[in-house]
Formats: C-alpha cells, structure tokens, sequence
C-alpha cells in the first residue's frame, strides 16, 4: 500500500508490521516442532523459508515507499525469517535482542546463540552483527511478565530514535512471545488479541511515535493461503 493510497493521516504516521517466524524443525523429521529445539537455536524448514518469502512478496506487493526499518531478534529462525523479507524488499534488516523470544529457564541453562562471524557468513543483509558480540541472551530464566516488559522498553527506546531518524515503516519479527508482547504493548492492550501463528502478520499505525496504536489486522495469513 503506498503513502498516496493510505491518505495524508496515516501517512504520517508509523506503520508498524509484526511478524512471527516461519516453521522451524531438522530436516528429515516429520514432527515438529521438535521438543530438543527448546534447547538449541532451530533454523527454518524449506517450508518455513516459503513462507518467510510470502510474507516478503506481501509486503512488497504494498509498495512500502517510505523510509523503512526491518528490526528481527538475533536468533536463527528469525534472522532467517528478516533475511528473506529484506532480500524482497531490496533492503537490509539489523537484529534487536529485545525482540528475542521468551527465555525458559532450558533455553537458558543451554542456549548459546549467533556470533557476529556466523552471521556473517549467512545473513548478507544484517547491517549491525555488532549486536551478536557476547551473551545477548537475558541474564536470567523469564516469566510472560517479564518478557513482556523487556519487548516493551525495547520499543519504546527505538520509537523516538525511529522518529528522529525519519523513519515511516518497520517491520518487527519475532517470536510467539515477542510478537504478541509487541502487539499489545503498541496497542496499548493486555494482550495481543488471539495472537501469532507462524508466518501470521499484524499490522498498527503509531501517530506521534507512541503508543496506543491504530490496530488493523491481527494475525493475517492470507498470503500463506497457497501453501497450505
């Protein structure tokens, strides 16, 4: 949808997209998710990149023609996810360790997640795999709260940057928690409603940078009708 269609009020404002991660699993396997994967950092199923690539041909069917951000958490699946949204999109993403998914107290006995160097050699749109440097990981097990508060100050420390950078449009991809979290935090919600399925897309208009959001759809598959 381009800034002449949408009319002068909401293109003044932020257009957010919240998007969850494509399907994830060891190839080979026929169930997934896979229960190890709560342990490890899973990478996307050729199914998984199909539908990341939905997604980008969706968003570029709306002529995005303004200043555009594609902001991922720094794991696998969703870097991959951003990857292949950015490569549609003919642009780059950068990873955010707010946006990261839901740190369980497994994930974080085990996890160790992308160096800068790994990315680097897979992911030749991240512009800034200086955030990889060390343990970007939380320091401690979360609860829903907890995450919940960490997207929460994340976004609303990238609003005001995004609004003196002059920046129009983002693209936010994460997690079942992390995207519901920024969902109902942008709305000003308790929740995000009926949440995230793979691939699902959200859409919300900021005016003035800050929340509450205009939110339009939630959830939005329809791009993924052809692959079902």
């Amino acid at each position: 949808m381009s800034t002449a269609s949408i009319g002068s009020e909401v293109a003044a404002a932020l257009r957010v997209y919240v998007v969850r991660h494509g399907i994830v699993g060891r190839p080979g396997e026929r169930k997934v998710p896979d229960p190890r994967w709560a342990r490890e950092d899973p990478r996307l199923l050729p199914v998984g990149r199909r539908m990341a690539e939905a997604v980008g041909r969706r968003l570029a069917a709306e002529a995005l023609d303004y200043p555009l951000r594609i902001v991922a958490s720094p794991l696998w699946r969703t870097s991959e996810t951003a990857q292949l949204i950015a490569e549609a999109l003919e642009t780059r993403f950068c990873v955010e360790p707010g946006m990261m998914e839901i740190c369980l107290p497994p994930m974080h006995a085990a996890f160790r997640g992308l160096t800068p160097q790994e990315a680097g050699l897979v992911f030749d749109r991240l512009e800034n795999p200086e955030a990889l440097l060390g343990s970007w990981w939380p320091a401690a097990p979360e609860t829903r709260e907890s995450c919940r508060a960490r997207v929460a100050a994340t976004l609303d420390r990238l609003l005001p940057r995004w609004q003196a950078e002059g920046v129009r449009g983002v693209v936010l991809v994460g997690h079942g928690a992390s995207t519901d979290a920024a969902v109902a935090h942008l709305a000003g919600l308790e929740d995000c409603p009926g949440g995230h399925d793979l691939c699902g897309v959200s859409q919300l208009d900021l005016f003035g940078y800050a929340p509450p959001a205009r939110l339009g759809a939630v959830n939005c598959q329809k791009h993924l009708a052809h692959l079902v």
